[in-house]
């Protein structure tokens, strides 16, 4: 049975699609409601390995500032 996904990694699958459909990272930035830098860094991971980078990625963020 398939793994079912959480609502930040349906967000990045589908900026993946959007890129791989040849939308630009502003446009898919705008779509998914992240920041554009956001996109490129998933696009990043896109070009390396595809949508399954995107899916593996997890939690991924930067740690948080404060404790």
């Amino acid at each position: 049975m398939a793994k079912k996904m959480d609502e930040t990694t349906r967000r990045r699958v589908r900026a993946g699609r959007m890129l791989l459909a040849g939308k630009g990272c502003t446009e898919v930035a705008l779509a998914v409601g992240v920041a554009r830098q956001t996109v490129h860094t998933w696009k990043c991971f896109l070009d390396e390995g595809g949508i399954d980078a995107l899916r593996a990625m997890g939690g991924k963020g930067m740690p948080p500032q404060l404790d």
